[in-house]
């Protein structure tokens, strides 16, 4: 990656490099808060490198884990942690989200999310297994089965995106107006309103 000036090349979804050194660091918090014995795994896809933690017992019936798109992959993680006393969890990094895999953003439109999943698959081995979403990475699950359902066994979907869109003025007013006034003037108080919505249980990290 390159910096010029402080600021980020084109096609960086970090605006500074600033800005990526404090979500690096948020990371290495969120992975240090995981409570679990972790690898770290890098696998080659078509969208770049992929960042990928394995947590579980290796002989361990394999699950891979797609976190939420704008939360850190160990945060996601962590709310699945009790998981990994059965199950071996395979958790790459969105590729073009906040993390350590490649800063390339597939195109929501089409299968190229679906094919990344294929390549992460292919990467590790995996045959046919099960995958296990949330929010947007649950939407990548959907886009997943539909391309080639003959990889996933079976799939759980929290919150998945893309199955049903809200009421736009509600979701402008309740998350989109919180988020600008923090911008504009950041305070605690504001961060914690904006995130309001989005989140059930604020927790410091996630917030942050």
């Amino acid at each position: 990656m390159e910096f010029i000036g402080g600021a980020v090349r084109s096609g960086s979804i970090y605006k500074s490099l600033e800005g990526e050194d404090e979500i690096q660091a948020l990371y290495d918090e969120a992975l240090g808060g995981l409570g679990l014995g972790h690898e770290s795994l890098l696998v080659d896809t078509r969208s770049g490198d992929t960042h990928v933690l394995a947590v579980g017992p290796e002989e361990g019936p394999p699950v891979v884990f797609l976190p939420g798109g704008n939360f850190l992959n160990p945060t996601c993680l962590r709310w699945f942690s009790p998981l990994a006393a059965d199950y071996r969890l395979y958790a790459p990094d969105l590729v073009g989200q906040p993390g350590r895999s490649s800063q390339v953003r597939p195109s929501p439109k089409g299968d190229a999310h679906a094919w990344w999943v294929e390549d992460v698959l292919d990467g590790l081995g995996l045959g046919r297994v099960a995958l296990l979403g949330i929010s947007y990475g649950a939407g990548v699950a959907i886009r997943t089965m539909g391309y080639v359902p003959e990889r996933v066994s079976r799939a759980a979907l929290v919150s998945p995106a893309a199955v049903a869109m809200g009421p736009l003025p509600r979701m402008l007013v309740e998350v989109a107006l919180p988020m600008i006034l923090y911008r504009l003037r950041p305070t605690r108080e504001r961060l914690l309103r904006a995130a309001r919505p989005i989140l059930t249980e604020p927790e410091d990290l996630a917030v942050r």
